[in-house]
């Protein structure tokens, strides 16, 4: 799972990052994001945050999430659960980790 920076709001690839998604990729890992449960194209500044709950609540469960989701996809498909899980993230991304 690729983490995002800032006040995140959109999934890493749409910011250039496709290398990223290319290079794990081609490694055969399965790779998953997520835009935390709000715009940053709409909400540029974070007003989300102004929101208590929703600063709080919203980006630390979407990534469980996006996790969850992503494992339940992979077991799927497979036929097996994942055996180890890894995320990159640096400047925030890192501190969601």
């Amino acid at each position: 799972m690729l983490g995002n920076g800032g006040f995140a709001g959109d999934v890493p690839d749409s910011r250039g990052r496709q290398v990223q998604f290319a290079r794990v990729m081609r490694r055969g890992y399965a790779v998953a994001a997520t835009d935390t449960g709000h715009s940053a194209l709409t909400d540029p500044g974070g007003t989300f945050a102004a929101d208590r709950q929703s600063c709080w609540t919203t980006p630390f469960r979407s990534l469980h999430v996006t996790a969850e989701a992503s494992k339940m996809v992979l077991r799927s498909y497979y036929g097996v659960a994942p055996s180890k899980n890894y995320f990159e993230g640096c400047s925030t991304g890192g501190g969601k980790g």
